[in-house]
This record gives C-alpha cells, structure tokens and sequence, in this order.
C-alpha cells in the first residue's frame, strides 16, 4: 500500500535528495512513498514547530550539514548534540539512556518547541515516551517518524502505536 526509505541521509545531504527519491519510488511502485527525513519534516509542520534541538550520532562535520539542512527548511536549531561517530554500526550502539541525556543537554541551549533524534540507526524511539512526559515537549525520533509517515500513506490509523509519543495521534 506504500513504500519508505526509513533512512534519514536526506538531512545530511539536504531534504531535496529524498524528495527526488520518493518521486522515483512511487513512480517505480505505483504507491505513495515516503521517507523518514521528509516525515521528520512533516511532524515538524503539523506540530507548528519552528523551533527544535536536535540531537544526532553524526561527526561534526556531517552535523554542521545536518543544521544547514534545517535551517534551509526554515527550523531554527536552538540546542544540539552530537556524538561524532561515523559508521552505523556505532550509531546502533549508543544506549538509549545516553540518547536521551544528548535531548536534555541540547535543550539546556536554548528554548525548543521540539526534539529531533535525527538518525535512524540511533536508539532514540525506546525513551522517546518518558522524554516526553519528562521535558512536556514532542520528540520526533526519525526512525518511528518513518514509520509514522509509511503508515499514514497507507491509510492506517496511527493512534493504534503505543508507547513511541504522541506523534502516532496526530
């Protein structure tokens, strides 16, 4: 019913590398396709949030392109974190507790209206509930972003995920 590149390179390599991908994906398929970078954007949107920390596994060199990409799409960063890795193997290996500590870091930067876990090889979807109750802002985690966007475009009803914040009752 629909198709997702549950990767999040886009970001690093700007948002328009994903567009041009679910246009080539849905025309190969013949259903909608999405990505989990875009959809990180469309929570963003629907969420009426300018404003996020963004919290990544990335060097910082790739984060610095992540930012630029953000901000290209009109977000401000005001707070980040990074842990300046550069394969996914580690990426998968940063503990969601430690993932968790980056959001509380990058928020202690500047007022946020959202949190970012920008990687979907990075853990960010197993504290993504208890931040939320924690810090009372949306966390977007770009793994179950993509999967939040799969769903939508396949016409399922989203609020029957638990448990990965309260993006899936949008």
């Amino acid at each position: 019913a629909a198709i997702c590149w549950n990767g999040s390179k886009g970001g690093d390599h700007g948002f328009e590398v994903d567009e041009r991908l679910c246009a080539e994906m849905s025309a190969a398929s013949g259903v909608p396709a999405v990505t989990a970078a875009l959809a990180t954007l469309d929570l963003l949107h629907a969420l009426d949030v300018t404003r996020i920390a963004l919290v990544t596994p990335y060097t910082t060199t790739a984060q610095a392109r992540g930012l630029a990409s953000f901000a290209a799409k009109g977000f401000s960063v005001t707070g980040e974190r990074h842990s300046g890795l550069s394969d996914n193997l580690s990426y998968g290996a940063v503990p969601p507790a430690e993932i968790a500590a980056m959001a509380r870091a990058a928020l202690a930067d500047g007022p946020a209206q959202a949190i970012v876990v920008f990687c979907t090889n990075f853990h960010g979807a197993p504290m993504v509930a208890a931040l939320e109750a924690e810090t009372g802002l949306p966390v977007i985690d770009s793994a179950a972003a993509g999967v939040w966007a799969v769903l939508k475009a396949a016409d399922f009803d989203t609020r029957a995920v638990n448990g990965w914040g309260r993006i899936f009752a949008l």
